[in-house]
């Protein structure tokens, strides 16, 4: 079973930052998809973690899981990216979190370690901007940037 926070921790963490002078979270991009002002971008950002948590709890005991994805996702035609960006988001906390305890001395993955130590995602500012925005971009997984290691 794979595990993920709650819209509620990953938006606590976000603003948690922001409040911290992490300025740069206003640049988020919502796949260049979603119409949110920088002024928006605190309720966009709850936006799509309340749509994936509402997607969670609509499938909760659900048995035909399928069919209510589909009616979820034909009933709104921004599902789809509000999903996607809120498991971004999501990868976007986890990154922060790694980051401060890997800074701090704390005993992290070494996928982390990895993670920033690339030139690209030296910090969670690097990793949303050449790594996390980009993703949807185009609407297909195929991607521009390089990764170089």
């Amino acid at each position: 079973m794979i595990f993920i926070s709650s819209g509620h921790v990953t938006y606590s963490c976000l603003t948690s930052e922001l409040s911290q002078g992490a300025t740069w979270l206003y640049e988020w991009s919502f796949g260049h998809r979603l119409d949110f002002t920088k002024e928006q971008i605190l309720s966009g950002i709850w936006e799509c973690l309340d749509a994936l948590d509402n997607m969670v709890l609509s499938l909760m005991g659900c048995e035909n899981r399928e069919c209510v994805v589909l009616s979820h996702l034909n009933g709104d035609p921004d599902l789809d990216v509000k999903l996607c960006e809120a498991i971004k988001l999501h990868m976007l906390a986890a990154a922060i979190n790694l980051h401060t305890d890997n800074n701090n001395g704390s005993s992290v993955p070494l996928f982390a370690m990895i993670m920033f130590a690339r030139h690209s995602s030296l910090t969670p500012k690097d990793l949303l901007k050449n790594h996390l925005n980009p993703v949807g971009d185009t609407a297909g997984l195929e991607q521009e940037a390089k990764v170089i290691l």
